[in-house]
């Protein structure tokens, strides 16, 4: 299924359509009015890319909702949508025709995330063991270009990176690592969830990077087939989805040190069937996670 992306503080629901080479841009309604279905409406599929088959994965929004950033598996690049004339924007206008950002040779774009300061866009490959960073600040001279590569350990990285999640206080940058595909034995025995340092604040101003921004600072081992991280309103808490392995299909990553030069977490797995591991009547591969904020629980359950 296709990802969406949702601002419950915004106007849209974006999502990538992957067979169309489409993003489509829906109302986002109010979850807790009278008909929150009757409130959603499709509002445009705006076409992205230039090839036969860009293949659309993921979007993101920009938190002032005037842009969405769309990965393009096939072809290596990012789109741009202007989000309030609803079309593509031409990243470099020197050159015919409209044109995306470029990632580095080779690279097959999947998830992608924005920073809370609109700075940076990061996106994860789907085959290599790298995070490619984007400069999306409109001051900036290098504004909308891939200007760095963090490369993540090979050996714990053996089937590149899925998901991706930004920390609410945006200083710690979450990548899923899968130790095996949906149909594949295992390449090493465990998953891991590497961890990047992004906090602003320690961006260096020389050459020294004491405390290692743009750097690997740990990697937390999980289950089978790490696919989906998520935030969970609380900066030491992340919800992990792997999708190998039901029995420890959901996991919570919990922080003990944020320090990036001493950082340090563990994770704990809850089991997601019902019964015997082998009943298929539960919850199967687990590919995402979704923490409701406590007042929207309680309006989807009701009074009990």
């Amino acid at each position: 299924s296709n990802r969406l992306t949702m601002k419950t503080t915004g106007k849209y629901v974006v999502a990538a359509l992957r067979g169309s080479d489409e993003i489509a841009v829906m109302s986002q309604g109010d979850p807790s009015g009278a008909d929150p279905v009757a409130e959603l409406e499709l509002l445009a599929r705006i076409p992205v890319g230039d090839a036969a088959s860009d293949s659309p994965r993921d979007t993101a929004l920009t938190n002032d909702h005037s842009r969405a950033y769309v990965t393009l598996s096939n072809s290596g690049k990012v789109a741009v949508v202007d989000m309030i004339a609803m079309r593509q924007v031409d990243v470099d206008p020197v050159v015919d025709g409209t044109n995306q950002i470029a990632l580095p040779a080779g690279a097959r774009p999947f998830w992608i995330e924005i920073d809370p300061q609109d700075q940076f866009a990061y996106v994860s490959d789907e085959l290599q063991p790298s995070i490619y960073v984007i400069d999306i600040n409109p001051r900036s001279p290098d504004f909308n270009k891939s200007i760095r590569t963090i490369s993540l350990p090979a050996a714990q990285t053996p089937h590149g990176l899925r998901q991706l999640a930004i920390s609410e206080d945006g200083h710690k940058l979450y990548a899923a690592a899968p130790n095996r595909i949906l149909y594949g034995g295992p390449t090493i025995s465990t998953s891991y969830i590497h961890v990047v340092n992004i906090d602003p604040n320690d961006r260096p101003k020389t050459e020294a990077n004491p405390k290692k921004y743009w750097k690997l600072i740990g990697s937390v081992a999980t289950g089978q087939e790490a696919y989906g991280v998520q935030t969970t309103g609380d900066p030491n808490v992340i919800a992990i989805a792997n999708r190998g392995s039901d029995s420890e299909g959901f996991g919570v990553l919990a922080v003990q040190n944020q320090d990036p030069k001493n950082f340090s977490a563990t994770v704990r797995h809850v089991p997601l069937h019902l019964g015997s591991a082998q009943d298929t009547l539960d919850v199967n591969n687990a590919t995402s996670a979704l923490i409701l904020p406590a007042d929207a629980l309680k309006s989807a359950i009701g009074p009990h």
